[in-house]
């Protein structure tokens, strides 16, 4: 699972034609990329979490996930904040305030550029505060119209991401 992790996140950055699962720890150590793997017997609720925490000079980001019984692989967390998203396709991750309104403007404007949300999760901490919204849609959405949700009021950012 280590191997797969490391050559998604190195495919982002150096290109899928560039990284397999063959190759993808050789470069992690060219590139001095710390690899850590921990165990623990405390899951969080679940029987098999698995948690990958990437950490940059800049910002940490973690993604955890399980398998869920009847419903298969799950994304169960981004970022400590709890979601119940299914693991393939085309998603849009938001960061946004939570305030009024945001879920419809979001809907509003993927609507008029014709990209169909399937499903939608929000993970919040407190009320009012920092939140994420996780959209699977139908198709890639165009880096225009992200850049539109991105000047949306209280919306922080919005990011594609494709799971296989």
């Amino acid at each position: 699972m280590t191997r797969q992790v490391v050559q998604g996140v190195l495919a982002h950055h150096l290109g899928s034609d560039q990284v397999n699962a063959v190759n993808a720890m050789h470069l992690a150590k060219m590139r001095e990329v710390n690899i850590v793997t921990t165990k623990s017997q405390a899951a969080k609720g679940f029987t098999n979490l698995v948690t990958v925490t990437l950490k940059t000079g800049r910002e940490e980001r973690s993604a955890a996930g399980a398998l869920l019984n009847g419903f298969g692989p799950r994304i169960t967390q981004i970022d400590k904040y709890p979601v119940d998203v299914e693991s393939q396709g085309h998603l849009v991750l938001i960061s946004h305030h939570d305030k009024p309104g945001i879920i419809g403007r979001v809907g509003t404007l993927l609507g008029t550029n014709d990209v169909n949300i399937a499903t939608m999760q929000v993970g919040r901490k407190i009320v009012g505060g920092a939140a994420i919204m996780v959209l699977g849609v139908d198709k890639a959405v165009p880096k225009e119209v992200l850049s539109q949700l991105e000047e949306l009021p209280d919306l922080n950012s919005a990011k594609e991401i494709q799971l296989i």
